[in-house]
């Protein structure tokens, strides 16, 4: 089917609970808008697509980010602004979020305002190729 192919999908503000599952077979896939919908979780095989470059999920109940699985991800842009993002740290000290930006080695523009981070995540200090960093509205 040619829409398995499809390079860029947009679903902003369709009232989305979660990312639907048929999406892990758009592995062409380099962009991916799902902003302003009611999403609670970015599930772990998100990461799986190796050609997404852009991901723009802003404005949603996100919660929880499960960590890629490899450090095989081409994901440049991360846009999570406007989400309640849980900042607990697990058990070896690092919060989920941080455990996932860590594994994250072409991340080049990261947008976390409006998140309530309590600090800087540690591991944004060792992206070598991080140039942009948006952690407005914080407290």
């Amino acid at each position: 089917s040619h829409i398995l192919s499809l390079r860029s999908l947009a679903m902003v503000a369709n009232m989305l609970e979660a990312l639907p599952d048929c999406l892990r077979r758009l592995s062409s896939l380099t962009y991916l808008a799902a902003s302003k919908n009611q999403i609670t979780a970015i599930p772990h095989w998100l990461w799986e697509l190796h050609q997404l470059e852009e991901l723009v999920l802003g404005h949603n109940r996100i919660q929880h980010v499960a960590a890629p699985s490899d450090a095989h991800t081409t994901i440049r842009v991360l846009d999570l602004r406007c989400n309640p993002l849980e900042w607990t740290s697990e058990s070896e000290g690092r919060s989920e979020m941080d455990a996932c930006l860590s594994l994250l080695p072409m991340l080049q523009d990261l947008r976390l305002a409006e998140v309530d981070l309590p600090a800087v995540p540690t591991s944004t200090f060792s992206i070598n190729t991080l140039s942009e960093l948006n952690l407005s509205c914080n407290p």
